[in-house]
């Protein structure tokens, strides 16, 4: 079977596609099927494909190229926000199942596979007879690690913070969060990104603090383990909140992109997430102090959540999209 994965990542565009896009790739190897990605960025996303076969260029501008490397293919899965409608309507041509992700509903597509696991989304769509859908958090596609994860143990006591705005911090939020949080009497872990351009001013900024420790491209078994030990996380609103949410940590969410108002709608009508605002709110910091306090005086809706959350997310997604996928070409 001729599988493609066609997406974006890197210091300007982050890298919460090629994750979620790892995850797809790791469930056709269970099924003995190896697929190429063709990524659209720079080489800071080297770091995330160790002995996995891919080809970088710019493939929304070099239609040749792309096309003469997908003709023919059993299905290509298409995950981005830069490629337009015509473009995406020559790759349908040239292949068999077209399977966009898309978690924003971006374009009106003619045939192929809509795949939008954002919680909540089999509410919002309007069904096309010529297009298959796989929606809601049942098909959020995570990374092997996330697969099988040990119970999440709830303290009374908040001891320890995770802070993670994705592989690239894009907004620089991460100082300003430090700042904020510098008086808090917890153990902080710092997730850093190999596409950050911010990390010497974090690294002043914690210099003298023991309670705080930077953790620089932690593999995904690492994640689970910080994710797991973390009574508390302050976090990017996309992707990773639905690995938080498969552990099962109170979560206090900022968003930094438009195409995460659907993650932060669905996780807060679940009773999931705290909501602090978004990157350029100018109270954003006050919010999420006080969402903090919130979390940090409510041990029982801090137990409460953590059943929430796991009852969307069972860690299978990407699986049964797999499942799903094979069974229609």
């Amino acid at each position: 079977m001729k599988v493609f994965i066609l997406t974006e990542g890197g210091s300007v565009y982050g890298f919460g596609h090629i994750t979620r896009c790892l995850s797809i790739y790791q469930a056709f190897l269970e099924k003995g099927i190896t697929p190429q990605f063709i990524i659209n960025g720079d080489e800071k996303v080297k770091g995330y494909f160790n002995n996995i076969k891919y080809d970088l260029f710019d493939w929304t501008q070099d239609e040749h190229r792309l096309l003469k490397q997908i003709e023919s293919s059993d299905i290509v899965i298409i995950d981005t926000l830069l490629a337009n409608l015509n473009l995406i309507n020559k790759i349908c041509e040239y292949i068999t199942i077209p399977v966009f992700i898309d978690d924003f509903r971006k374009l009106n597509y003619r045939r192929g596979v809509v795949l939008d696991w954002t919680i909540y989304a089999e509410e919002r769509y309007l069904i096309s007879n010529t297009v298959k859908y796989l929606l809601g958090s049942k098909f959020v596609a995570l990374r092997r690690a996330f697969w099988e994860v040990p119970m999440k143990i709830i303290k009374r006591d908040i001891t320890e913070i995770v802070i993670t705005m994705g592989g690239s911090d894009i907004r620089n939020l991460t100082p300003t969060i430090l700042r904020n949080m510098n008086d808090i009497k917890a153990n902080k872990f710092v997730i850093i990104g190999s596409g950050f351009v911010n990390f010497n001013e974090i690294e002043s900024l914690v210099k003298e603090d023991k309670s705080t420790k930077l953790i620089f491209n932690p593999s995904d078994n690492e994640i689970v383990n910080i994710f797991s030990k973390a009574d508390v996380a302050i976090s990017a609103s996309g992707q990773t909140l639905y690995e938080l949410a498969r552990i099962g940590t109170s979560t206090i969410a900022i968003s930094i992109i438009d195409n995460q108002k659907y993650d932060v709608e669905g996780w807060l009508k679940a009773e999931f997430i705290e909501y602090a605002g978004s990157w350029d709110d100018n109270d954003l910091m006050v919010n999420m102090r006080q969402q903090y306090d919130n979390i940090l005086f409510n041990f029982e809706n801090r137990k409460r959540k953590a059943l929430i959350a796991q009852s969307f997310v069972d860690g299978q997604g990407a699986n049964r999209i797999v499942d799903a996928l094979i069974t229609m070409v």
